[in-house]
Formats: structure tokens, sequence, C-alpha cells
């Protein structure tokens, strides 16, 4: 039988949370079984994705519902509905049918997993500035070629000078426009997606693995009936453009039985378990020279996430932030030029397991700039740049802090042959786009 071992992949400690290049979330026994189940068993796919829709829709209270391949195969499927709106000549010719046709999306919301959008073949139609967008600049956007309004959550994304989401669903439906939501990061607590629907979005994508803790290819689509009928005419097996986002049935029934876990899950034991685990990184972390230790409840998408936040003494500790969470390909983190030494060690991690992780930084010397260690961007204190440690659920952790080795977390954007993750550098100044990448 083939595993990681034999195939010469390495396991890492994942201090990322349910990130896709760390292989998304760890699923539960009862979800391997009810897979496990699931395979010895023909069973007709358009039924199996019928009865998981009505399932989907009961439990979030929309009209209907669909099992995709994560949620960019259902911001894919969403937007060409959008385009078609069930026209079958259309349907079988995209993305050429969309020619022309307009998606309008927010400035700052733009990132890269629009281009589940753009694959559908229309364009998107920019609004506003990176640190600011009017609703009258949404409005006069709107013309003979536009199709959707696409309204995103994202960590990475910066939200102080959006239009919410409550007025860009009020300007879609008084224009008589399909609302996309990519929710993709957004469905912790569960009550938040509940909130979507009852809010009247057309078309909210969300994914199945990470916090659901389903099969990590996973993702559903649901809101109006009409649209996601839509949607079906144009997923695996029927032939179109969402042809090749085949969902097999052990994952419909895996993401079944993941949110039928979910649901009824202990929200406030794992909101407990992960504070737990969040005291004890600070208190490994406390005696540190030169660092300053905080703790914070929510994430940059108000998810109940608590994680721990490392400011360091650059000009004091004679390293960068940047520096001293750079980790080499040998799993090793750089020694900052003063030692970065807490007074407890704690054990290591199993021998040649690299840590993934993420990390942010902003040009060299520009003021506002962060390096951060967690999902996102945190402000910087005087004098002062900003690690981020975050405390998903259901991660494995190493609190060995010993000679900044710290844990952590990863958003790569590249990925090399041997599964080596990549980071992404920014800066978190609106406007201040210099972006580099390395290796972890």
């Amino acid at each position: 039988m083939a595993s990681y071992e034999s195939l010469g992949v390495r396991r890492v400690i994942n201090a990322a949370g349910n990130a896709s290049n760390l292989g998304s979330a760890c699923m539960g026994p009862e979800v391997l079984q009810a897979m496990c189940e699931a395979a010895k068993w023909y069973v007709d796919m358009d039924e199996l994705h019928r009865r998981a829709g009505e399932y989907i829709a009961h439990i979030t209270g929309a009209e209907a519902a669909l099992v995709t391949s994560g949620a960019a195969g259902a911001l894919l499927l969403a937007t060409a509905a959008c385009i078609t709106r069930g026209n079958r000549s259309m349907l079988a010719e995209l993305p050429a049918a969309a020619a022309g046709r307009d998606v309008i999306i927010q400035a700052p919301h733009r990132n890269g997993y629009d281009h589940a959008v753009r694959t559908a073949g229309v364009r998107l139609l920019e609004v506003g500035q990176p640190d600011r967008v009017l609703p009258e600049q949404i409005e006069a956007a709107i013309n003979a070629d536009t199709v959707a309004i696409l309204f995103v959550f994202g960590e990475t994304i910066d939200r102080r000078g959006e239009v919410p989401l409550e007025t860009v669903e009020e300007i879609a439906k008084r224009h008589g426009f399909p609302l996309i939501l990519d929710a993709s990061v957004v469905n912790d607590p569960f009550e938040r997606l509940q909130g979507f629907a009852a809010l009247g979005i057309d078309l909210i994508a969300t994914s199945g693995g990470k916090h659901i803790f389903g099969p990590p290819g996973t993702g559903f689509l649901f809101g109006r009936s009409d649209l996601v009928d839509v949607c079906r005419l144009m997923a695996s097996p029927i032939h179109g453009i969402g042809r090749p986002l085949k969902i097999g049935k052990e994952e419909i029934v895996g993401l079944v039985t993941a949110l039928e876990r979910y649901v009824d899950s202990d929200t406030d034991a794992q909101h407990r378990e992960w504070e737990s685990r969040v005291l004890y990184m600070a208190d490994a972390l406390g005696d540190l020279p030169h660092a300053t230790v905080a703790t914070t409840t929510v994430d940059e998408v108000d998810r109940p996430m608590p994680r721990v936040r490392l400011s360091v003494d650059e000009e004091a500790l004679g390293s960068t932030a940047t520096q001293i969470v750079e980790v080499p390909p040998s799993g090793r983190a750089l020694r900052p030029r003063a030692a970065l030494r807490p007074a407890r060690r704690r054990p290591d991690p199993e021998p040649d397991m690299p840590v993934g992780g993420r990390r942010e930084a902003g040009r060299s010397g520009s003021p506002g700039c962060v390096a951060s260690v967690g999902r996102g961007v945190v402000p910087p204190t005087d004098g002062m740049r900003s690690l981020t440690l975050g405390a998903p659920a259901e991660t494995k952790f190493d609190a060995h802090t010993h000679t900044s080795e710290v844990a952590l977390d990863s958003e790569p954007y590249h990925r090399r042959d041997g599964g080596v993750p990549f980071f992404r550098a920014e800066s978190s100044m609106p406007n201040l786009s210099s972006c580099r990448s390395g290796q972890l």
C-alpha cells in the first residue's frame, strides 16, 4: 500500500490551519468510514447530487444547493449560471459565449481565486480604489454587459474601505443582477452561512474542507433554486464547462457526513481548546528577550480564531521579523544575530519534519509594514514589527521556540517538485503591492 514514506514525501508540522497547500483538513473517523462505505457501491450520481443538495439547502436555509469541487469550482459554476441563465445554446458554447460580459468586483476584493470567475469567459470590471470604494461607483459600473456582482471575503483583503455586503446586496437586487458571494473562508461558525442565505444572496460558494473537515477537494454552492439548477446542468457528469470539476460519490457522502458532525458540534468546547493552545504558546514565548507577547480572539474575517501575536524589537534584536520567520528547505529556522531564546526549551519536532508557514512583509523601510506569522497582518506598534501565531482547529502544533524555531502560518502561491511550500511576502499598507516569493 502506498504511503507518504513509500513515496518519499515528508510529513509537516501544520501551524497554518486548514490550508490547501498543506492538505486542507484532516478528516475524522466518521467521515473516513462513510467514504469507505460509499466506495463499495454504484449509485445514480444525479440522484446522489440531488439528495445531497437537498440536505445542504435544509441546513443552510437556502432554496437549493449543490456539492462542488471546492469553493473555486462553485465560483466557476455560479458565474456560468449568471451568464447563461439556462440558455442551452450558450451553455454549450462557454466560455466563448461569455465574450464581452462583465462581472463587477470591488478593487480591494481582487485576489488569485477570482481566476475561477474569469475561467467562465467574463472579464472582471474593477470599481473604486484599493483603499476605498463608494456605493455610487458600483452603481455607475453597471451596464448592458453586466451579468453579476462578485463580493469576496478573504484573509488578505483590506476591508476598511469596502462597500459592505448588505449594501452591495441591496444594489444588486435593485438593478436585477445576481450577487455571487465567495464565502470560502467564512463558514465558521456555520451560522454565518445561514445568515447569508437569510439575507437573500443569490449564490454563495464555500469550502467543504478547512473548518468543516470534509474531503479537501469538496465545496458547496447554495442560494436561488433557478440559478443552482443551471449550475447542475453544467456540472459533472453532465457535459459542460463544469465537466472537469468531477466530484466522486465518496466525496459527496464524506462532505454530508462532515456537515452532519459540524452543525452538531460543541463550538464552545472547541473554542476553549483553541484558547488553551494559544495560552500554551503565549506562555512558551513569554520569556523571549526584545519581544512582547499578546493574544487576539478574532481574525481578519471575524472568525472566532484565537492567536498569539509576538512583536519584536528589530533594532535591539539585530534581526528583522522577516529574517526570524524565514525557514530554509531544511526546516530549521534562521538564527537571528542576537539570541531569541526562551527560558524553557520544548521538545524538538520529529526528525526531518519541516514546519509549514507563511510570512508577509512590506518593502524594506515602509512605515506601518509588518511581518506576520498567522492568518494575516496586524498593526505594528512604535518601533516594533509583529509576528502572529495561529491556533486554528485540529491542527498539530510544536511550541518549541528555542532559537526562533517558530510554528508558521502558510499561504503559498507556488510549489516546486517535492511539495516544498512557497510563501508570498507583501505589504500590509494600501497601495504597497511589492511582493516577492521564496522557499520555506
